[in-house]
């Protein structure tokens, strides 16, 4: 079995908040660049939590830290890809932070495992997408 490592999908141009954040600029944000979800991060680069679309819309506060999730699952870059689908179907999660010890050095979604090289892996080695179930 071929082994893929994350950091040869994951997004490195990450999209992040400050925890100071008003939440109604995060939730522009999150419209304007197209995406449901960012990392909050401190002056530093360390991830702080995660707020996505259900967390501008569900929870209440004035900021990002106020609403964000603050257990985040994270990964580093040589977090093989399968551990990653793994961690998306069982954990129920759409995107992993990718960690270089404390510090933010991408991001991985669910629209990164179907890109053509993730694909392929899948289709070649694993066989993911052969079952007549679907798992998302």
């Amino acid at each position: 079995m071929t082994q893929m490592p994350v950091k040869e999908i994951m997004t490195k141009d990450v999209i992040t908040v400050p925890a100071a954040m008003p939440v109604r600029e995060v939730a522009n944000l999150l419209n304007e660049r197209s995406v449901s979800g960012v990392p909050v991060t401190d002056d530093e680069g360390r991830v702080l939590g995660v707020v996505s679309e259900v967390d501008v819309v569900g929870r209440q506060g004035a900021t990002a830290a106020d609403i964000m999730s603050k257990q985040v699952i994270s990964v580093t870059e040589e977090t093989d890809v399968d551990e990653v689908l793994h961690l998306f179907l069982n954990q129920r999660i759409r995107r992993v932070p990718v960690l270089s010890g404390q510090q933010l050095v991408g991001i991985v979604s669910r629209s990164d495992l179907v890109q053509p090289a993730s694909v392929s892996h899948f289709l070649d080695e694993q066989n993911y997408f052969d079952s007549d179930s679907d798992p998302c």
